[in-house]
């Protein structure tokens, strides 16, 4: 690696991490820690700041920052556990959107949003015992759903990231970035049937009463292909992270294919990351 470029250190770095979790059979959608992509990292580990027990985000701070570590303290404050808590069930919208049904926790989460299951404890060393809770998230998104309500934009990422922080509804709002979306018509309906899921490959069938847009939480990344009744249609990227692609109206098979992306010309792939 030519440690002489950023540029081509972050790209050969995106080459190196594309996917993980479908090489390891990982079932879940941001692979391995080591091999997220900054995306991940700016969502996951600054904005939720769900490892960072005594930091919270703070938006303001991030306009000044490019949030391009695994470890933003730029853009994080130092709180108390009472106002960590507190931030925690505001970033609840976030987690739904990232289809966390369920949450566990050792501390009293007080939201309309969650619902206890159950509390049980666990044995550590030395005879100790830890109380913890787990809680359904009612809010949690489905891995495939049609979008009621589209945002398009072509803003720069960051500016979407601030956008998505502050969202506390994403069954009424999908940001996907099109800057050349907003003469499609807006959700009219339908339903989804899964007919195969698995790493790399998805196929449903889609009975859609107008055109809509399907969002497909798995990772936005190149070698990712999408077919409606055997036709190859364009893949945008949804709510920071996943994948988006218009249905047309009626019934239609669709398919979500991970190619392998050896072969493809380095230029083209360069395109597909940073356009």
């Amino acid at each position: 690696i030519d440690i002489s470029n950023t540029d081509t250190v972050t790209l050969q770095r995106e080459l190196m991490i594309n996917n993980s979790n479908l090489y390891w059979g990982i079932q879940r959608m941001d692979g391995m820690e080591p091999y997220r992509t900054m995306r991940h990292n700016r969502l996951i580990n600054t904005v939720i700041s769900q490892e960072r027990s005594s930091f919270v985000f703070d938006a303001d701070l991030s306009k000044e920052s490019e949030m391009n570590k695994l470890d933003n303290y730029d853009v994080l404050v130092e709180v108390g556990l009472e106002e960590k808590i507190e931030d925690f069930t505001r970033k609840l919208p976030l987690l739904s959107m990232m289809n966390v049904k369920y949450i566990y926790s050792i501390y009293d989460l007080n939201s309309p949003s969650l619902k206890k299951v159950f509390d049980n404890t666990i044995s550590l060393e030395n005879d100790i015992t830890l109380e913890y809770k787990v809680y359904e998230n009612k809010l949690f998104l489905p891995r495939l759903y049609y979008a009621s309500k589209t945002v398009f934009t072509d803003d720069d990422e960051l500016e979407i990231l601030r956008h998505l922080a502050e969202t506390t509804d994403f069954k009424k709002n999908t940001f996907i970035e099109c800057g050349n979306c907003e003469t499609i018509n807006p959700y009219k309906g339908g339903g989804i049937s899964i007919k195969r899921y698995e790493n790399g490959h998805v196929e449903l069938e889609s009975v859609s009463k107008g055109e809509n847009w399907l969002v497909f939480s798995e990772s936005y990344m190149p070698g990712w292909v999408a077919f409606v009744d055997g036709v190859e249609t364009p893949i945008y990227r949804a709510n920071y992270l996943f994948q988006a692609i218009m249905v047309p109206e009626g019934e239609h098979k669709i398919t979500f294919k991970y190619e392998d992306i050896v072969g493809l010309k380095f230029a083209e792939y360069k395109n597909k990351l940073f356009k």
